[in-house]
């Protein structure tokens, strides 16, 4: 991981709070955002509460890109490997 434990306590708690958040919004792309067939949900309606597909390829793209960037940051296994299933499923489409 980039993160690393440095003299300072105070710096050492805002790379800690930085890292929760990025450890935690990662895991809701993988987790939540990239769904059972491996690309991104795109469109939640909060009233119905229900997802709309919206340009999944357009959306799934960035998907990929923050969980790659997460898995350099974190080595996290879990984001790397959806992120390569993503990414399967976005070259699949023969674009």
């Amino acid at each position: 991981p980039v993160f690393s434990l440095c003299a300072d306590s105070e710096q050492h708690e805002k790379e800690q709070q930085v890292l929760k958040a990025l450890n935690e919004t990662a895991t809701y792309v993988a987790d939540v955002l990239i769904n059972d067939q491996g690309y991104s949900r795109c469109d939640y309606n909060l009233t119905e509460g229900k997802w709309y597909d919206y340009e999944p390829p357009w959306q799934t793209g960035p998907a990929i890109y923050a969980l790659t960037e997460a898995f350099r940051l974190t080595g996290e296994k879990n984001y790397i490997e959806t992120a390569v299933w993503a990414g399967d499923w976005w070259v699949g489409l023969e674009i």
